[in-house]
């Protein structure tokens, strides 16, 4: 049973073990695939022929490895650039659907997080009370934290007929709708264009201020698969918010020296409580060298 609020801050590399694309990878398919795509792009749209072949051409000799990056500096482009996103996302967590790929062996840190909140439970209420003390607040446009949830929590504890617990999942730059629907002639795809957040898109200012009240009110922080861009540290209140919490951990996997340097700067005074995994080690390794889960 976890006993102190505890909020995980995810990134992408925390959904890239479980078969979804980072941001280079969401780059790289969308140069490949601008031209399948561009009927798709068109009827959503309803943007002009030329406007989207236009498009499609300036993101492939974009020399960048972030769309986030592409569109920032192509602020034109940024509805048609959303709905790229949406629809590469939306292939990708169709085909997880469809093909039931499961997660990287050795990597499940979800399965990790959601067994010590049942661990040392007694009855559904204490999972309940136990679930409360987690917070996710996802950067990813992905609905895995919450599909993998209602998977996995009901074979913990319901023996009685309860209900599993609900998670507090808060999604700073958007959420896809569920379920995904690749077909044109459907509303998903706008509406899933217009749920898409890149960096220095205005974002919902409710959401980013539960982000942030739920990180102050925070004992323990734990940093997963993030890239600590000072924008979106920024976007959390990073390092302002920092009220309470004992300690701070993160992942660091493939992080250089200098990034590691420059991620304590940016974490002002609090750099010494916080603690980086080695650049070797994956979110689950994380978990498992320091004491995240205070049960």
């Amino acid at each position: 049973m976890l006993k102190m609020p505890t909020v995980f801050v995810v990134g992408a590399g925390a959904s890239y073990p479980y078969g979804l694309p980072l941001g280079v990878d969401l780059i790289r398919q969308g140069k490949q695939l601008t031209h399948e795509l561009m009927p798709a792009l068109v009827e959503v749209s309803e943007q002009s022929g030329s406007d989207v072949a236009a498009f499609c051409r300036r993101l492939e000799r974009y020399p960048g490895d972030s769309i986030d990056r592409f569109l920032e500096n192509n602020t034109d482009l940024r509805d048609l650039g959303h709905l790229l996103i949406a629809i590469l996302m939306g292939r990708a967590i169709d085909r997880l659907s469809r093909e039931n790929i499961k997660q990287t062996p050795g990597e499940d840190w979800m399965m990790r997080v959601f067994s010590a909140m049942a661990r040392g439970t007694r009855n559904a209420a204490e999972f309940h009370e136990s679930a409360q003390q987690v917070c996710f607040v996802t950067f990813n446009f992905d609905s895995l934290i919450e599909s993998r949830a209602r998977t996995v929590l009901p074979r913990f504890w319901v023996p009685d007929n309860s209900e599993a617990p609900t998670l507090d999942v808060i999604h700073v730059h958007g959420r896809l709708p569920e379920p995904v629907s690749l077909d044109r002639a459907s509303p998903w795809m706008s509406k899933a264009a217009k749920a898409v957040k890149v960096i220095h898109d205005e974002l919902d200012h409710g959401v980013v201020e539960a982000a942030q009240n739920r990180i102050r009110a925070a004992k323990v922080v734990c940093f997963l698969g993030f890239d600590y861009a000072p924008e979106n540290l920024k976007t959390l209140g990073v390092p302002d918010v920092i009220r309470s919490p004992d300690s701070l951990f993160g992942s660091a996997k493939n992080l250089s020296a200098g990034k590691v340097a420059e991620v304590r700067r940016l974490f002002g005074v609090y750099h010494a409580r916080l603690n980086l995994a080695h650049d070797s080690f994956n979110n689950l390794q994380t978990l498992d060298q320091f004491d995240v889960l205070r049960t």
